[in-house]
């Protein structure tokens, strides 16, 4: 058949009737059902989780949390689950709803009170829908291990007691991968949602290709329009359907704040400020909001190329990625600068702690671990450029110079090492096992007292290890998506340090499950040591300690008297990243400098 120049408008008519009107909207009908059909069998296997039910009692109100975390025992706060049990005669089954995205974990440890007080267990069960494995109180006994703030842990009438001190009390498994691996084996039936929803969707396009559409005459209203409309209307609607039929698709994502609860309505005082009040916790709570927000953030970095939160996270170039807020990248640039007030205000507190520390024959130390910006500028995006100025660190090492505080900054370390290996990791804002080894020789080497000689890197095997995205990722909720690098370092002789209790004296971190460690060796030969430090001493933790007799990792940056006191170290190191140098200006940091008095002691 030839299409001359009068049949074409009749033969245009008929592909377009055909297109839009036929296969577009029986394709778009099959993958609505494919979708419809995927969210329900999603929507059954949230059921099919890991459950864990402990039957236990509580002499008090309290939060049992489960907390699961590798072999070395390094615990991850993402990776916790609470329960709520009050104070009753009886025992209360509570159950533990474990989140799939905890993956092939080694160790379960039950963090059991929050205070003094008797907890009593008769059983833990660990199950899915198709299995299950159960532990008595007897085996309990045997197969947990307890940590030094419980005082007592014995079997009495067939159930556990348990008799807890203050700080963080827990019982573990070492033992649980096994187990855990075959319950999440037991319950791997993603792939099921996908085979039912093509199955779904390829037999509604089959019984739709039986079916003739009405014939819509394309020179009055376009089913192409009307087919947009529709499709437009439908997505649009799908936050209202989701929260009114409690139909969702579940996407965690990482947000900087607490979102809003759905608001109380009792009484006239409720009701004034009810719509304000809902309306924010509809807006922070509407269906499908999680999966809409993880797209954006994914279309805007695999298609665009460009950070969806500018503010807080920026791209470089080859895969390296910073972090913008805090002023960090003015502070690099030179914008951001300390006034000699504030540099003066520093110094000042610096010189009183020393003061204080020599007074009782300790020495003084103060490490700046330093940005990623710091050391590897060339990966920044073009636009990111210094402007002579000079970076607060720098402001404060000039201004310190000739004073008697020693302070340790390890950039030039890391800058001399950069040839070796990568040394920051290219998603996250830490430094590397491999980075954190050269800041800890060039920390060693500053100290330089009897002992303090440095490991050599001969003394381990190195082996490179693939993880996911790190925390600029997770800023983004992608880290699942992307993968980063790091160097494990294998000890090729056994470490001389080994685990050691905390004195008395409470955990002064923001985030009370954050346990104080404590390492020994003993070698009364070795002095001790206080660190007050953040997260960048999590990698060089276990070298450092190995030139002590006692090391006590605490994770604040409050100079606290009376743990020094108690301790009564030879030495004292506050630690922090390089974008919190202006934290020893904060007078909450500062409070424990001044006299200890029980008015003015930061709990």
């Amino acid at each position: 058949m030839i299409i001359d120049n009068k049949s074409w408008p009749k033969s245009k008519d008929s592909l377009i009737r055909f297109f839009f009107n036929e296969l577009l909207l029986k394709i778009l009908i099959a993958l609505l059902t494919f979708g419809a059909v995927y969210l329900f069998c999603e929507k059954l296997n949230s059921f099919l989780m890991i459950r864990v039910y402990i039957n236990m009692r509580s002499s008090y109100d309290n939060n049992p949390r489960i907390y699961f975390h590798n072999q070395k025992g390094d615990f991850d706060r993402e990776k916790l689950v609470m329960a709520h049990i009050d104070q009753s005669e009886g025992f209360v089954n509570l159950k533990f709803k474990i989140p799939e995205e905890i993956k092939d974990p080694m160790v379960m440890s039950l963090f059991v009170g929050e205070k003094e007080g008797v907890i009593e267990i008769k059983s833990i069960r660990m199950e899915t829908l198709f299995k299950r494995y159960q532990w008595s109180a007897a085996e309990i006994l045997k197969e947990f291990v307890p940590n030094e703030n419980i005082s007592g842990y014995e079997l009495v009438d067939g159930v556990l007691r348990i008799t807890t001190k203050r700080n963080t009390p827990f019982i573990s498994n070492w033992n649980i991968g096994g187990k855990y691996e075959q319950l999440q084996r037991s319950i791997d039936k993603h792939y099921l949602s996908y085979v039912f929803g093509a199955g779904a969707a390829l037999i509604a396009f089959f019984i739709l290709s039986k079916k003739r559409f009405p014939v819509v005459d394309p020179r009055g209203k376009s089913i192409f329009s009307i087919s947009t409309a529709s499709v437009f209307a439908l997505f649009i609607s799908l936050p209202f359907m989701s929260t009114i039929f409690l139909i969702t698709y579940k996407v965690d994502i990482t947000e900087q704040r607490t979102l809003a609860r759905k608001p109380p309505l009792k009484n006239l005082e409720d009701l004034a400020r009810f719509t304000e009040d809902y309306t924010q916790y509809y807006e922070d709570n509407f269906g499908f909001r999680e999966m809409l927000i993880r797209w954006n953030n994914e279309f805007k970095v695999k298609w665009l190329n460009t950070s969806p939160m500018q503010e807080q996270v920026v791209f470089g170039r080859d895969g390296w990625v910073y972090l913008s807020a805090l002023n960090i990248i003015n502070d690099y640039k030179g914008i951001k600068q300390f006034t000699n007030a504030e540099l003066s205000d520093i110094k000042h507190t610096l010189l009183e702690r020393q003061r204080w520390l020599a007074k009782r024959g300790m020495k003084y130390y103060v490490i700046i671990a330093s940005n990623k910006e710091t050391i590897y500028p060339e990966y920044l995006p073009d636009y990111i450029r210094k402007t002579g100025g000079k970076t607060r660190a720098e402001q404060l090492m000039e201004y310190m110079d000739n004073s008697t505080v020693k302070i340790i900054n390890v950039k030039d370390a890391l800058v001399n090492a950069k040839p070796g290996g990568q040394l920051f990791h290219k998603t996250d804002t830490h430094w590397n096992s491999y980075g954190a080894f050269w800041a800890y020789r060039e920390v060693m080497k500053s100290m330089g007292f009897p002992g303090s000689q440095p490991m050599d890197i001969s003394e381990f095997s190195l082996h490179k290890k693939y993880i996911k995205g790190g925390d600029l990722y997770k800023l983004l909720s992608l880290s699942d998506l992307y993968t980063d690098e790091d160097i494990i370092f294998h000890h090729i002789t056994p470490y001389r340090s080994v685990l050691g209790k905390p004195g008395d004296y409470a955990n002064p971190c923001w985030d009370p499950n954050t346990p104080i460690v404590v390492k020994e060796i003993d070698d009364k030969r070795l002095p001790k040591v206080v660190v007050f430090r953040d997260s960048f001493f999590i990698n060089m933790l276990h070298y450092f300690s190995e030139h002590f007799q006692r090391s006590v990792f605490l994770w604040t940056m409050t100079f606290d008297k009376d743990i020094i006191e108690k301790e009564h170290p030879d030495i004292v190191v506050t630690e922090f990243v390089e974008r919190d140098i202006d934290r020893l200006g904060d007078k909450k940091i500062r409070e424990l400098t001044n006299p200890a008095t029980p008015d003015n002691k930061t709990k």
